[in-house]
């Protein structure tokens, strides 16, 4: 299948960091795992919709419209056919903007969007649906997200989003994050809970997380305690943990599966 990211409007680029769209004849893939990358997302089934597999390995078939919270473990998704998946990726500090205090009940959750806004995905499902051309699909898609935007992205929370995807390991502690402000740690708090549904630590932990992911794919085992050292981890072990805990497998397993849309979801910075 072939996966492309395309860039929002300008009136749009607080809001979306990209659309993404994937397309082509799932029918036998491999299951592909999808892995936590501190944002949420709207995502749009137009083709076949996606199954999504359960631990026990129960297949539950995707609705069309899905509202994706921050993602807190690995995702096991599978394709049963002629796939055409567009994507709304949000910016970590915006996941609010369209879904609302919806996005603090997602964290960890895909929901079919039409529980959580079903106006949302009436709007959205009819602007794609009437649009066969990536580019044509984000021009028409973006005209319909701007109508159902309903707070503008909060710069506090943007500003704490930048703060902690900075390099470790000082800059990204959470009590010099909220000093740096110039507001209190519980502020701080509420605030980037509203925004993006997880608290200044667990926010950090996911970010220090794609980090390293992007930077151990393809590398040697040799150089994973060096990756861990500059990502913020306190040593090889404190890595490992987070991969079983946010990828549900060591890096020396989990970097032996098929990882293209793990890849692609966690690839660029906010």
């Amino acid at each position: 299948m072939e996966y492309v990211e395309l860039p929002p409007p300008s009136f749009l680029r607080d809001v979306v960091r990209c659309f993404w769209f994937l397309r082509g004849n799932g029918a036998g893939a491999e299951a592909q795992v999808v892995v936590p990358d501190g944002r949420s997302e709207i995502v749009l089934h137009l083709g076949e919709p996606f199954a999504a597999l359960r631990p026990d390995g129960v297949a539950r078939r995707q609705s069309r419209a899905l509202a994706a919270g921050q993602l807190l473990g690995p995702l096991m998704l599978s394709p049963s056919g002629e796939a055409d998946v567009m994507g709304i990726r949000f910016r970590t500090a915006a996941g609010n903007a369209v879904l609302g205090g919806a996005v603090r009940e997602l964290t960890g959750q895909v929901a079919p969007l039409a529980e959580v806004a079903a106006d949302v995905e009436a709007r959205l499902i009819d602007a794609a649906a009437r649009t066969p051309t990536p580019a044509e699909r984000v021009a028409a898609v973006s005209i319909a997200l701007a109508r159902v935007i309903r707070r503008p992205p909060d710069s506090l929370s943007r500003a704490a989003v930048r703060a902690l995807s900075q390099p470790p390991p000082d800059s990204t502690r959470v009590d010099r994050v909220a000093r740096g402000l110039g507001v209190t740690l519980r502020t701080l708090e509420r605030r980037l809970r509203d925004a993006t549904g997880l608290s200044p630590r667990a926010l950090r932990g996911v970010i220090r997380f794609r980090s390293a992911f992007r930077r151990l794919d393809g590398m040697p085992p040799g150089s994973w305690a060096r990756v861990a050292v500059e990502c913020g981890y306190f040593d090889q072990a404190h890595l490992t943990r987070d991969f079983r805990r946010f990828a549900g497998a060591p890096p020396s397993r989990f970097f032996q599966r098929d990882l293209e849309l793990a890849r692609a979801f966690a690839r660029g910075d906010d």
